[in-house]
């Protein structure tokens, strides 16, 4: 309908050219915000297993990243079973000098 109107008013160009320059008028979707918080010395920390792939081999690795400093821990482990992990918290607990108020494993989309 915009078309026919524009053609009246004595456009001449295409109808692809037409919605290429409309397209460029619309304004670009919003992102989500991104969610930041803060958190005191010693209150939390996060752990989480990362994937590395070298060719037909998967490593593993635990990752533990305390909330205030984002000072990890990285270690490449065999598997990624319950045992593993916790034997890993306890590791890390001992890398940072103690246990956290807070502790909980990370979720990630993959």
């Amino acid at each position: 309908m915009l078309f026919r109107e524009l053609q009246t008013l004595g456009y001449s160009g295409g109808l692809t050219t037409l919605k290429l320059y409309l397209a460029r008028l619309k304004p670009a979707p919003q992102s989500e915000p991104l969610l930041l918080f803060e958190t005191e010395p010693g209150r939390q920390l996060q752990a989480d297993f990362a994937n590395i792939q070298r060719g037909a081999e998967r490593l593993s690795v635990f990752i533990a990243t305390l909330g205030w400093s984002r000072t990890a821990y990285v270690e490449l482990v065999e598997d990624e079973r319950l045992e593993m992990l916790l034997g890993r918290y306890g590791l890390a607990f001992e890398y940072f000098g103690g246990v956290r108020a807070r502790c909980c494993m990370t979720t990630w989309t993959r």
